[in-house]
């Protein structure tokens, strides 16, 4: 009897340690995960990439990630993702990378094991713009040295600038550049500027603007009250007519008939002002305009007016 329950408790024994080996997670920290492509350096001319390794036995999933343009100088975290496959594909664009990939299990995880890459792939141009920066569309300026920029285009190799004279149509500019800016000296007219993305297989549509260069002074505003010496009480508004060619005046008044003494100067949009004297003061007024491009007209005839109690 003694001999029979020592058998039965062997037995039980045996197939207690058999099934505890199924639960038991095989340990994978000493191991790391074989990379098969894109190896250690690799260059693509194709945007899509594929990822693949061995699989590692033991291990139950794994941890992939990819940088740009590497771990040790992180500009963008492109992916981070757990995968229980050994192989995955992603799209990307032109730049360089670096990816690493480690296995893992519920009880451990290897380190994890690295590689760079890049891709260095034309992409047609035909579906994106260039986004223009500055000058902005219809600005009038009386600045002569004028700046144009625009944004970089990913994958263009060089870009296409074009100037026009709208007045003549004649082409001032046609020229590639390598760069996203030129600065050109121009003369008085309506120009239309043009930039597209070009490389060696597409390019662009033509972004354009309107830019008008303007040294003509405007016509001055005319004053219309008060004026030839008339009487008032502060405050006294002050009105007058806008030239047709400005978008705003400068206001002088003094307090001498020689006008050498300014008491008073602002810029206004608007085409009146409520202003307050000394009593019994004279007072002298005149404008100056300015219009969309900045310039400024010469003075306006000159108006005086008396202030009374």
């Amino acid at each position: 009897m003694m001999l029979l329950i020592r058998i039965l408790c062997t037995i039980l024994l045996l197939l207690s340690l058999n099934g505890c080996e199924d639960f038991i997670e095989k340990n994978i920290s000493k191991k790391t995960v074989n990379i098969l492509t894109p190896g250690d350096g690799y260059n693509s001319s194709d945007l899509t990439i594929d990822f693949w390794w061995d699989k590692l036995e033991g291990a139950e999933q794994y941890k992939l990630q990819i940088v740009q343009p590497s771990f040790l100088s992180i500009q963008k975290f492109i992916l981070d993702t757990i995968l229980s496959d050994n192989h995955f594909a992603v799209s990307l664009i032109s730049g360089q990378y670096e990816w690493r990939i480690k296995a893992i299990n519920n009880g451990s995880e290897t380190e994890y094991s690295y590689r760079t890459f890049s891709i260095d792939s034309i992409i047609s141009l035909s579906s994106q713009t260039v986004i223009l920066t500055s000058p902005l569309n219809g600005l009038e300026s009386k600045n002569t040295t004028v700046v144009f920029k625009w944004d970089a285009v990913i994958s263009a190799s060089n870009y296409r600038f074009r100037l026009i004279d709208s007045t003549s149509l004649n082409i001032i500019v046609d020229t590639l550049l390598t760069g996203n800016s030129i600065s050109r000296i121009l003369s008085e007219s309506v120009y239309k500027w043009m930039v597209r993305a070009e490389n060696a297989t597409s390019s662009t549509l033509y972004s354009e603007r309107i830019l008008r260069i303007d040294l003509t002074p405007p016509s001055v505003s005319s004053l219309q009250s008060p004026i030839h010496g008339d009487t008032a009480t502060n405050p006294v508004t002050l009105n007058w007519n806008p030239s047709i060619s400005s978008v705003g005046d400068s206001l002088y008044i003094y307090s001498d008939t020689l006008l050498t003494t300014l008491i008073f100067h602002e810029y206004f949009t608007a085409i009146t002002y409520e202003f307050t004297g000394t009593i019994n003061q004279k007072y002298y007024w005149r404008l100056k305009s300015v219009d969309q491009a900045g310039n400024v007209s010469s003075f306006s005839s000159t108006e005086s007016f008396y202030i009374r109690q």
